[in-house]
């Protein structure tokens, strides 16, 4: 058991009962569990919140100081439970805890004497060997779980009365991209007819006579009769064919160029705008009231003295020649 001692090691954070800190209470439409019953894991009840361990340096309830019904020990107890490690009920006013009468056995008195680091590390101790551990939390987890506060549907959080807050906003223009169909590129082929004219050279057989005077007595034995030579005579003839032959490809590809748009829309923000000139009024009413009495006597003869004089300046009350 640890010495409950404020000369014992102290803690590194600032625990106040909720009840003592100034400035501090349960934010609206939460819950203030103070004075609500306490029920174990074995759901019996072991006592009543009593108050609440708020940490100043985070703004967040860390244990819950919980009176123990007397029936249990036989005699008047008060303990720390890590918010952590309890939830609240759904549909009544009750904290479940993890812990059962067996476990506050264990737990350190809590007479409302300073948090130590001592007292911290034996709580430690207990949540996590022996009848008080807990399951399934971690260290972080007992403490200040992803909801901040108690596990389960309800809350209590807490609101600093000493601070006003305002969240300020504004639009951001969001620019994405998107790929769409601009058209499309395409090749066809069509078939076209032509005419074709072209000079060929021919070659052709032609035929000539030639007559050729003879002696009367060359011919050794000549006779008159019928007779006829044939001598054939050629030419050349134009023949066409036709053939297919691949005369190009033709390709199409794509190709990404970049090119730079203009985007222009119009975006709302919030301006905080702060009006303390009444503030700043009443301190100078307060500064003002807490002037002297000689020191005002004084402005009321010096006043005197500038209607008598006829200072341009003069005015009733206090003035710029007052203060020279």
């Amino acid at each position: 058991m640890p010495h409950n001692n404020p000369s014992d090691r102290t803690s590194t954070q600032a625990l106040i009962p909720l009840s003592k800190a100034e400035g501090y209470r349960v934010a609206e439409n939460n819950e203030d569990v103070r004075g609500w019953d306490v029920r174990g894991n074995d759901g019996e009840k072991i006592g009543k919140v009593n108050d609440l361990l708020i940490d100043t340096s985070a703004d967040k309830v860390k244990y819950l100081e919980v009176k123990v019904d007397r029936g249990l020990f036989g005699k008047d107890r008060n303990v720390l439970i890590p918010i952590g490690t309890a939830r609240l009920a759904d549909d009544e006013d009750v904290v479940l805890v993890d812990a059962g009468k067996d476990a506050l056995s264990e737990y350190p008195d809590y007479t409302g004497q300073q948090i130590t680091s001592d007292y911290e590390t034996s709580l430690q101790s207990r949540l996590t060997t022996g009848a008080g551990a807990t399951r399934g939390t971690t260290e972080n987890d007992r403490y200040y779980n992803e909801r901040g506060l108690f596990r389960g549907g309800r809350e209590a959080a807490l609101t600093d009365e000493r601070e006003a807050r305002v969240t300020r906003s504004e639009e951001e223009l969001q620019i994405g991209k998107r790929s769409v169909q601009a058209g499309e590129a395409y090749l066809r082929k069509t078939v076209e007819t032509e005419h074709v004219r072209q000079e060929v050279p021919v070659m052709h057989e032609e035929v000539t006579v030639e007559r050729r005077p003879l002696s009367a007595d060359a011919a050794t034995d000549v006779t008159i009769s019928e007779d006829e030579i044939r001598v054939p005579v050629t030419e050349e003839e134009v023949i066409t064919q036709k053939r297919v032959v691949p005369k190009e490809e033709v390709v199409i590809r794509k190709r990404a160029v970049s090119d730079t748009e203009v985007v222009e829309d119009d975006v709302r923000r919030e301006r905080v705008d702060v009006d303390d000139s009444a503030v700043r009024e009443r301190t100078s009413q307060t500064r003002d009231r807490g002037r002297s009495a000689g020191q005002k006597l004084g402005d009321m003869a010096d006043d005197v003295k500038d209607r008598i004089d006829g200072n341009p300046a003069s005015r009733p009350g206090p003035d710029a020649t007052d203060r020279r």
